[in-house]
């Protein structure tokens, strides 16, 4: 599962989605719904990543490469 977790990424939909989201925050035309999206995609972003760190070094202490 912790390796599972380290691969684990977005779909090229919801990537280009974010993408474009941050293109229109940097340019400062994000509409309120568009922007309370995009905080929800970053922060589940945050979520994810912490949870692939502890993923690895879990697989660390276990002498299996991530």
């Amino acid at each position: 599962a912790a390796r599972r977790l380290v691969g684990l990424k977005a779909d090229r939909k919801v990537q280009t989605r974010v993408a474009q989201l941050a293109r229109r925050c940097n340019e400062g035309e994000l509409t309120p719904d568009e922007r309370a999206e995009y905080e929800t995609y970053v922060m589940a972003g945050d979520v994810v990543a912490i949870l692939q760190a502890q993923a690895r070094l879990l697989l660390a202490r276990r002498g299996r490469p991530a």
